[in-house]
């Protein structure tokens, strides 16, 4: 069969930078199967993708050298439109590629654009939403939408094309895990129907689905391979800054399971000590807590919650289950349509603006939401010049939290020129520049790789330490697993059960209530009758024959 793509010693430089965004890539895909592009934030996943859909160079500019083909035609001089009846593209940044006022307009926008027929385009809207599990929302705003249901419609918008190549740039970060294994069905089916799929992610269980993943570091191709042994060479995976699927070299595949290789023990596992929840006074009350939005739409309704003083909680569930409603609540942003939402006792909504920033600091889940200053620096700042502290003060604590997000060095950057995860740290630095005490986050870990997400979390927690109460949302179950003390979970407006990560991860009926599922080392380790539930727990637990750690 011929290929989709052929990329010859590949390079691509931006323009106005010394540093190629790509470096020699030599790839290619043939027709029907699924790649995976894994590596680290600037490793240049996104690039690779932008240039096989014509928007590198012919929109965002720079200079290029090598080959690039698809389905046998050089890209050489094409512009998006010139590839969009054949190629389409999932952004990253999926909101800001949003065009249209309702659902069904936004996935009719491209079939009516290349000219489809009005009666074949409600099919292929119909089926596309189906797909993505938004049927029934053709009517509703794009604005009414939760962030996991926007994503959910820019895929459907690009499966309406009936596009040959699928490009998917981080097109899970926001799903949950139901809609994430919804995605992995549909990029599957594509092969069926004889369309291929290249999916750029950071995380590397998803790659496991498809037939081969490649690992780019520092815009070079690292890795290429079936995605069990790739992922599972931690060598490798650390040149790509992704994290290592290690316990898998004690595995392979049959099917769509993995069992032990002949000759793996197990060993007396033991788990990573996690501090006791806390039990100080309430800082967060949700009693009998509904809202309602002018839409219409119900996002919570009967709503009870508790979070103690130095609690690090997880809230997690289906998308548009009202957890990002209940954090906005609870800083203050939505007032409820009945019960109650207190912070140390208080309405936050009916707080002055400065002491309900102190006392609530709100991480938005688009930090376009949130920037607004030309620089990291002015945008850090901007918060504690608004309290009126004095210079040094501002100044120390600026460095401190530009210092906990890695961005070190790059102060006089222009957030707006920066990758939407970048922009996601700067918006958490502005908020920890104010020095909440209670500290809530919307998927703070989106768009990060996997060295970012354990900087970010390890600097979250050490404030946790130091008295700081946090609240994150998040659908990645591996950094529940990892760094939360307790689970809320949240489903159909309301919370249906919370406890300890250990628990929750191993309550089946109620993590399919939300439709979650626990982190893929987690099953693994349950199946063998293992207690532990993170990858590096589950990598001290086996044994290879005769001790040997290789595949």
């Amino acid at each position: 069969m011929a290929n989709a793509f052929d990329v010859a010693k590949l390079t691509f430089t931006y323009r106005g930078r010394s540093r190629p965004a790509l470096s020699h890539v030599n790839l290619e895909l043939e027709e029907g199967r699924t790649l995976g592009i894994l590596g680290h934030s600037g490793a240049g996943k996104s690039t690779l993708l932008a240039i096989l859909a014509a928007v590198v160079p012919a929109v965002k500019k720079g200079t290029i050298t090598g080959g690039v083909f698809v389905f046998g035609a050089s890209l050489e001089g094409k512009r998006p439109r010139d590839v969009a009846g054949a190629v389409a593209l999932v952004f990253e940044d999926f909101d800001a590629a949003l065009v249209a006022t309702t659902v069904e307009d936004e996935v009719a926008f491209g079939p009516r654009h290349l000219g489809v027929p009005a009666a074949e385009i409600s099919g292929r809207v119909a089926d596309a939403l189906a797909s993505c599990g938004l049927a029934g929302l053709e009517g509703r705003g794009v604005e009414t939408l939760s962030g996991g249901q926007k994503q959910r419609l820019a895929v459907a918008a690009a499966l309406a094309t009936d596009a040959r190549l699928l490009l998917f740039d981080e097109a899970a970060t926001d799903l949950d895990p139901a809609g994430k294994a919804a995605l992995q069905r549909i990029i599957t089916d594509l092969g069926a129907r004889g369309s291929t799929a290249v999916v750029a992610d950071n995380d590397p269980a998803q790659a496991l689905a498809w037939d081969d993943v490649a690992l780019l570091g520092g815009g070079e191709l690292v890795a290429r391979g079936a995605p069990v042994t790739t992922l599972a060479d931690e060598e490798r995976c650390g040149r790509a800054g992704v994290a290592p699927l290690t316990f898998l070299r004690h595995f392979e595949r049959r099917g769509s399971r993995y069992v032990l290789r002949p000759g793996v023990e197990i060993a007396p596992s033991t788990c990573d000590e996690q501090p006791p929840t806390p039990t100080g006074a309430p800082a967060v009350v949700a009693d009998r807590l509904a809202l309602t939005y002018p839409s219409g739409v119900k996002a919570l309704s009967n709503f009870n919650l508790t979070i103690c003083e130095g609690d690090f909680v997880a809230l997690v569930g289906e998308n548009g289950g009202g957890k990002t409603t209940f954090a906005k609540a609870a800083a203050g942003l939505l007032k409820p349509s009945a019960g109650t939402v207190r912070v140390r006792g208080q309405d936050p909504a009916a707080l002055p603006a400065g002491n309900r920033a102190q006392a609530v600091g709100y991480l938005f889940q688009n930090p376009d939401h949130q920037i607004f200053q030309s620089t990291v620096r002015e945008e850090v700042a901007f918060g504690p010049r608004q309290l009126g502290l004095a210079h040094a003060e501002a100044e120390r604590r600026v460095e401190a939290a530009v210092a906990a997000v890695g961005l070190e060095g790059r102060e006089d950057d222009d957030p707006f020129a920066m990758p939407k995860g970048d922009r996601q740290r700067v918006a958490l630095a502005s908020i920890l520049a104010m020095e909440p005490e209670i500290l809530v986050m919307d998927e703070p870990t989106t768009g990060l790789d996997r060295r970012e997400v354990a900087a970010l979390m390890d600097a979250v927690a050490a404030l946790n330490r130091g008295g700081t109460t946090v609240v994150f949302i998040t659908h990645a179950m591996d950094v529940v697993a990892r760094y939360a003390r307790r689970v809320a979970v949240v489903a159909g407006g309301r919370v249906v059960g919370e406890g300890p990560p250990r628990e929750v991860l191993a309550d089946d009926e109620l993590l399919s209530r939300a439709g979650l599922e626990p982190p893929l080392a987690a099953r693994l380790a349950r199946e063998l009758g293992l207690g532990v539930v993170t990858g590096e727990e589950l990598a001290r637990a086996l044994r290879p024959p005769g001790n040997r750690d290789e595949i």
